[in-house]
């Protein structure tokens, strides 16, 4: 019996634990592999090339949340052009429908985000009524939501100060992107934070994320130099 015959022979004797080696192996280069594609993202500089709007969140996670009263910091630091503050609302609509809702000031929204197109009074409407949302184009398509409709939704994170989940909007307007990419992300909706601060259970004044403006994409990196500078000593 030559050399490969007998390595083969013990291979299939026992099936089984053939299997489970190979199954090892495996999985050893998959996790071999993967750690080092985490290593080369941990290691790897952030590009900050053409940057246009920078994200600001806790150190840990943007699931912890920020006090609000950090806006005007973030509005002084130099090449900062406008601010907004948004929570993840944590949505559900129908029967067990996640959707991507963030409770936001209409006017803060605006100032970061041109890539939204609305008409202007669908904007005024959603600055000045209380229980306000506006919905992306996809969002407003997949769901046969209509301007003026009243939409339940509960959510997962926030209950009402009633220990509620369910809470109720008006939507008083849908929004569009103003190009291709932008469009694509209309698949989600902004809730009026004042009324949601107003009436969530867990207190108010808090932020998930804020979102910076540029004046100059050139300055993007100079920017968030500086704002990890301001806070680096500090417990937010």
């Amino acid at each position: 019996m030559t050399k490969t015959a007998f390595i083969l022979a013990n291979l299939f004797r026992r099936k089984l634990r053939t299997t489970l080696t190979l199954l090892s192996v495996t999985c050893a280069f998959l996790l071999f592999g993967l750690l080092q594609a985490v290593n080369v993202l941990l290691q790897a500089d952030v590009s900050f090339v053409g940057a246009t709007r920078l994200i600001t969140q806790a150190r840990v996670s943007f699931t912890q949340p920020l006090p609000i009263r950090l806006l005007p910091q973030l509005e002084a630091v130099p090449g900062v052009q406008a601010v907004a503050h948004s929570l993840w609302f944590g949505g559900v609509v129908g029967e067990n429908t996640q959707i991507a809702a963030f409770a936001v000031d209409g006017d803060r929204l605006r100032s970061v985000s041109p890539q939204w197109v609305m008409p202007e009074e669908q904007w005024r409407s959603f600055e000045t009524t209380r229980t306000s949302m506006i919905a992306g184009r996809l969002l407003a398509d997949q769901q046969g939501w209509k301007i003026g409709s009243k939409i339940p939704i509960k959510s997962n994170i926030f209950p009402q100060r009633n220990g509620s989940r369910d809470w109720a909007f008006d939507l008083v307007g849908i929004f569009d992107g103003k190009d291709e990419a932008a469009h694509k992300q209309t698949l989600r909706a902004y809730l009026n934070y004042a009324y949601f601060d107003e009436a969530n259970q867990y207190g108010r004044g808090n932020a998930g994320f804020f979102i910076l403006r540029l004046a100059n994409p050139d300055e993007a990196q100079a920017v968030a130099q500086a704002v990890d500078a301001m806070f680096e000593n500090s417990p937010d």
